[in-house]
Parts: structure tokens; sequence; C-alpha cells
């Protein structure tokens, strides 16, 4: 797989952790026997499921989770049970998504869903779901053989298929479920005795469920951006608000890809290919291959399906599942020979990754972040080094020392190699994060924020994301150099610092514009992209203490995320506008706003969240420095 395949293949997710960062997650290794570790020792370190199970090993691991293939001994039957691990069980967010998965498939029961039959906790804490233990073959790996075979699925088939996935859809819809990840992977395949396909849909664990308790703290908003972008919505690449109709779309491009052997889309990058489905019309089959000979009303229904106003689709899987009887019925199928007649050329991997596109929290030490997708590596066949680089993005939210140490070694290798300076950028921008993270002010991040935005392609989503981060560097450095500056006892040395330090702040300022300029460009002027560079501006200005220009940037970024229903974003630009107003001495304003912000993160994460209780103590100190003023008067 190229470089390409593997960004067209990214399943976003973000996954807020317990101090309000947001995590990535790596489950490429999900499906199958597990490599990274002995599963013996997996499996004793997750202790006893209960009496009812006989554990009989693992199917694979995450970087959260794991999944055991077991005996129910009650029903003498083989199950999958998935075990969330240790240390983001005592997570929150975490948790509670995790519940919600369990809770939601539960809700399920139908002959094309993998049921949920059990969930709880084991003797050691660790939350688990008990599942169908699936036997049979990915729609996606089907493909696979089809193509490397030179063969493809008959019309008849895929039809069937289609229905079976529609019957699926109906069910889900019915209790209010959305799956929002709907793709060949989550479709499995199993012979009936005839030889038929009966149709299993898997993976449940980011559904939308439509009808949640809305006294329940909210563990997905709009403006958050789920599932993998060969098969999203245009709402969903757009963080709008989504409903049943998502999964038809998603359909759509399933239903493209069997027919023709492509996705409906493709990029040279995560976000070109969002906005190639937010933007761009799908070619007709006979531009992807003229031989092929696709029924002319299967290719009406497909087309259907993946129109880009939820409005002007199917407005039901029901519909959709009854165009496609009626196709059937009528007998207007075309044999598999005649489908498509050149295979691709590689077998087609599927890497999952679970990143993130989502929100940064203010702070005036600048160290908030914005976490932004990262790039996909190569296969290993291609560089020596990208093994390495893969194994240490497994560790950045679990170890993130072991996963800089890694990182550095695989920049060794590639100079060693003689890498050309964008394939040195993509290692370097992954070091970079992870030390700014850790420390805003950090030299190294800034160097290198700036060799990547020097060599990165511009007009591309990772240059905006690396104008966002350098933007920031460019404040910590600017801050560190004004320290050195004031303990300098040489005037020219102090005169020198100062200078650079100014320079510093207005590039600061002039990359965080440009970064807006370009995704307004790209993008349009009201989406999740966009707000997320307005903040970043924001910020910028107000650490340069243009307080007004800051406040009117937050402000413009407040309505894209209200107009979104980006509650956890709306609830951080309350916060932002506070300590605006706050320094404009506009005290009164100041309390309000994060009278606000409280009460939508109270909204968003639960009263006892910690982002609640760090908003409340920046409130109180607020109302304690007016409480002395006052008797200081």
């Amino acid at each position: 797989m190229d470089e390409q395949e593997l960004q067209n293949d990214v399943t976003l997710v973000s996954v807020p952790t317990e101090n309000g960062s947001l995590h990535t997650e790596d489950f490429s290794q999900t499906v199958g026997e597990s490599k990274k570790k002995d599963p013996a020792a997996v499996i004793a370190a997750i202790g006893p499921i209960g009496a009812n199970f006989e554990i009989l090993g693992m199917l694979g691991e995450g970087a959260m989770g794991v999944v055991l293939k077991a005996r129910h001994l009650l029903l003498d039957k083989i199950v999958a049970i998935k075990v969330l691990k240790e240390e983001f069980s005592r997570q929150s967010k975490i948790f509670l998504r995790f519940q919600q998965e369990a809770r939601t498939t539960s809700q399920l029961s139908h002959e094309n869903i993998a049921m949920v039959h059990d969930f709880g906790l084991t003797d050691t804490g660790h939350p688990f779901i008990v599942m169908d233990f699936v036997e049979g073959q990915t729609l996606d790996d089907l493909l696979d053989d089809l193509y490397d075979q030179k063969e493809a699925i008959s019309e008849d088939e895929a039809i069937d298929v289609f229905k079976q996935v529609s019957k699926a859809l109906i069910h889900a819809h019915e209790k209010g479920v959305v799956h929002r990840d709907l793709k060949p992977s989550n479709i499995i395949l199993q012979k009936r005795t005839n030889g038929a396909w009966l149709v299993k849909v898997v993976d449940f664990g980011i559904a939308k469920v439509l009808t949640e308790d809305q006294s329940s703290p909210k563990l997905t908003q709009t403006g958050e951006i789920f599932g993998t972008p060969l098969y999203m919505s245009p709402e969903q690449c757009q963080g709008q608000a989504i409903d049943h109709r998502t999964d038809i779309y998603s359909l759509g491009c399933l239903m493209y890809e069997v027919l023709t052997g492509k996705p409906p889309f493709a990029g040279d990058s995560t976000f070109a290919l969002l906005l190639a489905q937010v933007s761009q019309a799908p070619k007709p089959f006979k531009e992807i291959d003229k031989n092929l000979e696709i029924s002319d009303a299967l290719e009406r229904i497909v087309f259907h399906a993946m129109e880009k106003s939820p409005e002007d689709r199917y407005q039901s899987a029901t519909a959709l599942l009854a165009e496609l009887e009626s196709l059937a019925k009528a007998g207007a199928v075309i044999p598999a020979s005649k489908l498509y007649s050149q295979p691709k050329q590689q077998k087609r991997r599927r890497l999952v990754l679970f990143g993130v596109l989502a929100t940064a929290l203010f702070s005036t030490a600048m160290v908030a972040f914005l976490a932004l997708p990262h790039f996909n590596f190569k296969k290993p066949e291609q560089y020596p080094w990208s093994q390495t680089v893969n194994e240490a993005m497994q560790l950045r939210s679990i170890d993130a020392s072991a996963a800089e140490a890694g990182l550095r070694r695989a920049l060794t290798m590639a100079q060693e190699a003689g890498a050309k300076p964008t394939l040195l950028a993509d290692i370097k921008y992954e070091i970079a994060v992870l030390l700014f993270i850790r420390r805003s002010d950090d030299p190294e991040a800034y160097k290198l924020f700036k060799y990547v935005a020097e060599v990165e392609p511009q007009d591309t989503l990772r240059y905006t994301n690396t104008l966002d981060y350098l933007s920031r560097a460019e404040i910590g450095e600017a801050v560190r150099l004004e320290l050195s500056a004031k303990k300098s006892n040489d005037s020219e040395q102090n005169k020198e610092l100062l200078q650079k330090a100014a320079k510093l702040r207005s590039d600061a300022i002039d990359h965080a514009t440009k970064a807006v300029e370009i995704k307004i460009r790209l993008s349009g002027a009201e989406n999740s992209y966009v707000e997320n560079a307005r903040r970043t501006r924001g910020l910028v200005l107000y650490a340069n203490g243009r307080f007004q220009e800051a406040e009117d940037e937050f402000k413009r970024a407040l309505e894209i995320a209200k107009k979104l229903n980006m509650d956890d974003a709306e609830a951080g630009m309350y916060r932002n506008l506070a300590k605006c107003s706050a320094s404009m001495e506009r005290f009164d304003e100041a309390k309000n706003y994060y009278q606000m912000s409280i009460e939508k993160y109270k909204a968003v994460f639960g009263p006892d969240s910690p982002i609640v209780d760090e908003v409340r103590k920046e409130y109180r100190k607020l109302h304690r420095k007016l409480k002395r003023a006052d008797s200081d008067n």
C-alpha cells in the first residue's frame, strides 16, 4: 500500500483522556493473532472474566484494549470478549465511551448484526463486552482475494450483500443508532449451507445514539470528526450534525468500491480526501473502466445513495432496500467477469488508526495544543525506518519518552539512508509535536516546526497544521528569549535577544493568519478546520497582548462552534473570551463568560470533570482578585 492509500484509510476518532487532552489509538492489530506481546502474559494480566468463560486465546490487541476468544460455558458457545486495558479503565471519558458501545450494541438484535451478549467488569477492574464470535471473511479481505485472483463479485451477489447491510441499518436506525464507520472491513461474510453469504455488520464502537439520555454527560459532540475518510459523508467530514442518512452515504461509497474495484474518491492526504467527499462528484462507472458492465439501474441507486446533501439521498435504508429488491426481482444483473476488468496492482491493506481532529483548550502559558491528524508512514519494505516510526507512534499517549526515543532512532536511520527533506519532515513533525506538548517553549520544537514549514508543500492540511503549531512554538521561543534577556547583563546581547523575540512574535501572527486564510480557501469559511485555525490565531494575538483583536477572533470561532453545535469548542471559547475580557478590565463580562464556560463544560463532560474544576479555579481566582481590589479602595 502506498502513502496515499494509507492516508485514505484512516479512521478518525477523538478519544479524550481524563485530563482533557486527546489520545491517539492504533487498532491496526485488532484483527488476527496479535504479534505485539505474548498472549498468555496479556491474558494473565487481565485475570479471570467471571466463572462462565473459558479463555481460549487472544484474537488481537490495540493500544487501549484486547479482544479474546472464549467459550461461554453455560451456553457452550464460542464468543469474543473485548477488554479495556487497566490504564484506560481509570479514565472516565474512555470508560463511559466503552460502556456506551456495550449499551448501544446490546440494543440491537438482528440476523445481520454481530450481537452483544453481556458486559461488565473483570475481577481486576477491566471493563469487558461479550460479543458474537463471527467466523468468516471481511468484505475487505474478500475484495483483496478477488483482485489477487483477477476475479470479481457478481452483480447479483453484490446486490445480496447490499440488501443485507441495508437490513442491518434499518434495524439500527429504528433503534436510534447510527453506525458512523460503515466500510468493507466492518462487514463480515459467513457462508451459509446453501453457499450464499450471511452478512454481519460489526464494530459499533463509534456509533452515535440519537435517542441518548440528554441528562447524561455527552460522549460525542457535533464538531468531532469520526469515521474513515474513504466512506465518510460530507456532513461527517465537516463535523456537522448527522443522522441515519450518513450511513446511507457510506453504504453508497461501499457499493461503489465493490462494483468498480476502486473507492469513489482518492487524495494525496486525509484532508484532500475529506475535501473530495464534500465537493467532488464521483466518476461514472464507465470512466473508471470502459469495460465495466454494470446495469444503469444499479449505478443510479449507488449515485442516489451518495448525493452530497442528505435531503437528496434516500431518506431511509428502507427506501434503499426497496430499490435493491426491485432490481434483484427484475433480474437485470451482470455476471462477475463483466464487473471490472483491471484488478488493483497491490493488495488493499487496511490500516486502522484512531487519530484526532478536535479542539484545544486556552492557556496563557500557551501549553494547550490542537490534536491534529498525524502523518501515516509507508510500509516497512519501502522505507527501513517506517516500522520504527509506527511502533513509536503507538506509544505516544502511553510513554511519550519512549515514543520520542523511537522517533529519534527512525530519524537517524532516515538521515543515514539519505532520505529526502520531505520524508525527514514527516518524522521531525512528530518529534516536534511531542516536544511541544511537553513544553511549549522548547527551542528544539520551534526549530523542527520551522524546518517542516519550509519543506512542506503548501495548500495542504499538514502545512496549515504545521503553521498552527509553529505560530504557538514561536510565541514559546519568544518568551524564552525575553526571559534570557532579563537575566543578561550585556546590553547588546539584551537588545539582540529582544529584537529576535519581537520578530518571532510578529512571525507567529503572520503564520496563524496564513493558516486561517489557506483553510478558508481550501474548505470554506464555516467548518471545524477554520474554527480551529481562528482559535489558534486568537491564542497568538492574546499572547502578544492584542486583546481586542484576540477577542474578535475568538468570537468568530465561537459563531462557527455554535453553528456546528460544537459544544466543547463553545465552552473553550467562552473561557478564552473570559480571559480577554479580564485582560481588558471588563470584569463583569469576564465573570459572565466564565459562568457560561463552566455550565457548557458541565453539560459536555459532567459536573465532576477536571476541566470544570480547572475553569472554576480560574473564576474563583478572578473573584478573589476583584475582592482584594475593592478592599484596597
